[in-house]
């Protein structure tokens, strides 16, 4: 009989082991990168099974491997090709990895279904600005205001179901800027105001979005401004459907709800979620959410304010709104506290390309500065 996680009394053990005639042994296991980790032998010591991977008791300081009887840090080695970088995601939440030779998006396809094992590469969900590049893959849409910058996000974060990894792939990096900016979020939550966080703790968050019907449908008043952005105009669009019922479908996989305005065939789509959330693995308190980014408009937070406040005018719709879960207006201040955050916990990577990038999407949240030139990116989540 083998046990797993807890340590088992003296007392226990041998009831158990009297009662049901068998020996009882104990062992570990590292979920993270091994399968089992070690197991008791029949002199009742713990052995590691060197069949799952390589253990060493190196130096913190140099990594060099200690002598018996020294105590250090354990490295261990996984043989376990799909867990070699749990740890070290979850733990930094990005991962740069360079010079893997991938030349393009057919062989990035080949390494996204190795890491995702069989889940799929692409994700399931409404998609805003994506296309496909290659089977499983989405291609990050060259930006028709490029010379703007896309705020902190955590991608699908507005909707139920949101991926937990995405690995994205630098086939072609701008001619001058672009680089990605990315941000931790446990940071984020650390640094927000107290108030300011607890109340959105306290309330929630609301989304709603209003995508136009077909072009037909979509007059003038409707059309969505440039200046805001990068919702598609219509749903077909984003659904990637002409079907309502596909669209319904959809929505209440994820939790949206949806409501068709019959007088130009467009959708009202709406849905509450938490502003934050515990990591299901590292247990850690995040800030979790697209409030920052969802206006969609401008790096400055005055015009992401300005035009949050336009969106409550009556008689206007705007394709993505954002407020408190009960349906009040998040203050202008809040949005430039939260602005004023990100950009002093923001650091920034320039991809070249080849270059693969690994996000833990609820530890680290994305984004981009301006560009000029070509930029072609893929993406993968799951």
């Amino acid at each position: 009989l083998q046990l797993r996680g807890e340590r088992v009394a003296d007392e226990l053990r041998e009831r158990v082991e009297r009662a049901w005639g068998v020996r009882m042994r104990e062992g570990y296991s590292l979920t993270e990168t091994l399968g089992t980790g070690a197991i008791e032998c029949e002199q009742g010591r713990l052995h590691f099974l060197d069949a799952s991977g390589v253990l060493e008791v190196v130096d913190p300081d140099t990594l060099s491997p200690l002598p018996p009887g020294e105590t250090g840090v354990g490295l261990i080695t996984t043989l376990m090709p799909d867990r070699e970088l749990q740890p070290l995601l979850r733990k930094y939440g990005a991962l740069l990895l360079r010079g893997f030779n991938i030349a393009d998006a057919a062989e990035f396809n080949r390494v996204a279904a190795l890491y995702f094992a069989g889940e799929g590469a692409e994700h399931n969900a409404p998609q805003e600005q994506r296309r496909p590049a290659h089977p499983g893959l989405l291609a990050l849409q060259p930006s028709p205001r490029p010379t703007e910058t896309v705020l902190q996000h955590n991608e699908l974060a507005d909707i139920a179901g949101h991926p937990q990894d995405l690995l994205l792939f630098c086939e072609a990096p701008a001619t001058r800027g672009g680089e990605t900016t990315l941000a931790d979020t446990r940071a984020i939550y650390a640094h927000i105001d107290t108030d300011i966080r607890s109340e959105f703790e306290r309330r929630g968050v609301q989304y709603q979005r209003h995508l136009a019907g077909e072009p037909q449908h979509v007059t003038s008043a409707l059309r969505i401004p440039q200046r805001l952005g990068r919702l598609p105009r219509t749903w077909q669009a984003v659904f990637g459907t002409d079907s309502r019922a596909g669209v319904e479908a959809a929505c209440q996989a994820h939790a949206l709800t949806v409501e068709w305005q019959e007088a130009d065939g467009s959708a009202a789509i709406r849905n509450r979620l938490p502003a934050t959330l515990l990591h299901p693995v590292t247990r850690e308190r995040l800030w979790f959410n697209r409030v920052l980014q969802a206006g969609r408009c401008a790096a400055s937070c005055a015009e992401l304010a300005r035009h949050q406040l336009a969106a409550a005018a009556p008689g206007k719709r705007r394709p993505l709104q954002v407020l408190f879960g009960d349906g009040t207006r998040i203050p202008s201040r809040h949005f430039k506290h939260l602005a004023d955050v990100h950009r002093s916990l923001t650091t920034t990577v320039p991809l070249q390309s080849g270059d693969l990038l690994l996000l833990d999407n609820l530890l680290t949240s994305h984004g981009r500065r301006p560009y000029r030139g070509p930029r072609k990116l893929l993406m993968a989540m799951g």
